[in-house]
């Protein structure tokens, strides 16, 4: 299994416990969404980070990247617009361990895809794949 995969199944792993931790005081993500986003943005979530999490551990790339880049924007919608309407501070206080973990999973993947560390490692002759030597 390359490099990348393994930094994709933690990035997913973190995001997805990151949705379960406190988001905002005493509550869950699931939990400090309200009424028709409570009931269908959440769980769509947690399931295309799994899904995401189990393309790339079957070596699968372009759809859990495709996956990844669209949560990702989608999650920074909720703190952006959280700051635009009262204050980057208010917002950046209420935040838990939750929303931190949730944001750097995803910013962790979002990363790995701009910066492709199977790049580097070829780039130095330091392949990580399991192929046999000929």
């Amino acid at each position: 299994m390359k490099r990348s995969n393994y930094i994709g199944i933690a990035g997913s792993a973190a995001a997805l416990l990151g949705i379960f931790l406190p988001y905002l005081p005493g509550v869950s993500f699931f939990r400090s969404l309200e009424g028709l986003p409570a009931q269908v943005f959440a769980p769509l979530l947690a399931f295309f980070l799994v899904l995401a999490a189990v393309l790339y551990a079957l070596g699968r790339e372009v759809l859990p990247r495709v996956i990844i880049l669209c949560l990702f924007f989608m999650v920074l919608v909720f703190p952006v617009y959280a700051a635009m309407k009262c204050g980057l501070l208010s917002v950046l206080y209420l935040l838990r361990i939750g929303a931190w973990l949730l944001h750097l999973g995803l910013a962790v993947l979002v990363a790995e895809i701009f910066l492709p560390i199977d790049w580097l490692a070829k780039s130095r002759g330091n392949v990580l794949d399991n192929s046999p030597v000929r």
